[in-house]
């Protein structure tokens, strides 16, 4: 009797390690992701191509929260370059000696 006792022990001390060890792998995972999506963000969030400005915009909105994206669009659509903005210039050069005679 003694023995199955301790035999039901160890299986139940393997059992609880090797739950918290897989446990604390998938914290460390989560943990790891978490930490290269906020550094793909920030980058994202920081960086901008004028040719691509609007596809910039949109990746930003689209990984914020819902508060921050509708406040980030506002002021993104009034950005110079975005297609929102009516009469922009985006991609073209002014002719050199214009408006002059």
């Amino acid at each position: 009797m003694a023995v199955a006792a301790v035999m039901a022990l160890l299986l139940a001390a393997t059992v609880f390690a090797l739950v918290s060890w897989r446990q604390e792998t998938g914290v460390a995972g989560a943990r790891a992701e978490a930490l290269d999506a906020a550094k793909r963000y920030a980058l994202d969030l920081t960086s901008y191509d004028y040719r691509t400005i609007d596809r910039n915009f949109g990746v930003v909105a689209r990984n914020a929260s819902p508060g921050f994206a509708a406040q980030y669009k506002q002021v993104s659509d009034h950005s110079p370059g975005s297609s929102e903005v009516p009469g922009r210039l985006r991609g073209h050069r002014a002719r050199r000696g214009r408006g002059r005679r």
